[in-house]
């Protein structure tokens, strides 16, 4: 859809962006964050960054981005099962 609005380089390839990705535990759930630099894209020639300053840039924004979520309190633990089995009903007198 946006293909026109991509600069390309002179050799004809097209710009990607790159993406950061960080992947963490919390309370037992698996959390994915994404992010990318469009910068990449939309500055075109202007555009000159070393590998690890955008890796640094990537890395902060993830983590940013990690340190505004709010999470929600894990449930409380349900109540603890008896160390002795119950005791068996009596079977009906006949």
């Amino acid at each position: 859809m946006f293909a026109d609005k991509i600069p390309q380089y002179a050799d004809g390839r097209i710009p990607i962006a790159k993406r950061g990705n960080l992947l963490f535990v919390k309370n037992g759930y698996i959390f994915v964050v994404s992010t990318e630099l469009a910068e990449r894209l939309i500055e075109g020639k202007t555009y000159h960054k070393t590998t690890a300053e955008e890796d640094e840039i990537l890395r902060q924004r993830l983590n940013d981005i990690v340190g505004k979520i709010q999470f929600a309190k894990p449930p409380t633990a349900p109540p603890a099962a008896p160390s002795a089995p119950p005791p068996m009903l009596a079977a009906p007198k006949k």
